[in-house]
């Protein structure tokens, strides 16, 4: 309870308080005033010094941060050493490292049987890169490719090639049919709309048939996730992957094939790393990119028997 007569103290404002905490320390040693300021303000000050840093280190990166002058990724490769490769074609395009970053992506990974977090997080980084036209060029094998093709992925190789260029590649072009793109986005939209009318005019079903009609055997489920067994074989996807391929070298059997990709199962960069195995690797450049010219340097690159690419693999 308050003394008769006590009166609160008028607050003088902050130069007085700090005049106040310099008398404080006015008879203190170094020693004394260090321990004080240290008990008081610690947390302050490791504050501060944290934002310092991380500030600093920003505007560093910020301001030393260089262009890409190329950015390729060799999708589903295996073996591959990105900065040997990196270092390799930067030389042979003839770039300025010192002005721009050469970067090849030799590690990222994407499957269709697999369907882990790690392919989600592929497939957001790949659209990502479209997305701000970071992304050149694409190397994937030709299952991965055929999905990123018939969805409008890649540019027409005649819109930054010559008749010329496109001419040494004659028998190793991946066509597209687009008129069957068409047909078949038609055919996804016309089945999405009857789904969604069938289910606006259904009737509420009892919960409990609902269930029973939903229930799958562990068999019929693992068949639904993944229609070659429970133990996928690769080998018959390969198969079946390199026969789908196969029909997109024959523009002739399409009513209106458009040119969107090379193959590379016999080019030296292919033999030398065996880097895709079994699969087919197709090389293409993405609709968003705004570095075609080193794109052709790049395809050009990897056809070049000349480039010692057999030293470009990791060694564990």
């Amino acid at each position: 309870m308050f003394k008769k007569g006590w009166q609160p103290e008028n607050y003088k404002g902050v130069h007085d308080e700090i005049k106040q905490q310099h008398m404080k320390t006015k008879d203190m040693s170094a020693k004394g005033r260090f321990e004080y300021f240290w008990y008081y303000y610690k947390v302050h000050t490791l504050v501060a010094v944290c934002v310092i840093i991380f500030g600093g280190s920003l505007i560093h990166d910020i301001l030393t941060a260089k262009d890409y002058g190329f950015y390729g990724v060799m999708l589903n490769a295996s073996l591959l050493d990105s900065e040997a490769m990196e270092a390799s074609f930067g030389e042979y395009a003839q770039l300025d490292l010192n002005e721009y970053d050469c970067m090849i992506d030799t590690q990222s990974q994407l499957s269709y049987h697999s369907q882990n977090s790690y392919d989600f997080a592929t497939y957001q980084k790949l659209v990502a890169q479209l997305q701000t036209h970071e992304l050149d060029v694409l190397v994937a094998d030709a299952e991965v490719f055929r999905n990123f093709a018939t969805n409008e992925m890649f540019m027409d190789l005649r819109e930054f090639m010559s008749p010329e260029e496109i001419a040494k590649y004659e028998d190793r072009i991946y066509y597209v049919d687009m008129e069957a793109v068409r047909k078949a986005a038609e055919a996804a939209d016309n089945v999405l709309n009857e789904e969604e009318s069938t289910a606006d005019d259904a009737a509420p079903q009892d919960a409990s048939g609902t269930q029973e009609a939903e229930e799958l055997s562990p068999d019929e489920a693992e068949a639904a996730i993944n229609p070659f067994g429970r133990n996928i074989d690769y080998d018959e996807i390969y198969r079946l992957a390199a026969e789908e391929a196969e029909t997109h070298r024959h523009p002739e059997e399409m009513a209106e094939p458009v040119p969107v990709g090379i193959f590379l199962d016999e080019s030296p960069f292919t033999e030398k790393t065996d880097s895709y195995g079994k699969m087919v690797p197709v090389y293409a450049v993405v609709v968003t990119s705004e570095k075609a010219d080193t794109a052709v340097k790049y395809l050009n690159y990897l056809w070049d028997d000349t480039v010692p690419f057999d030293r470009m693999l990791n060694v564990f």
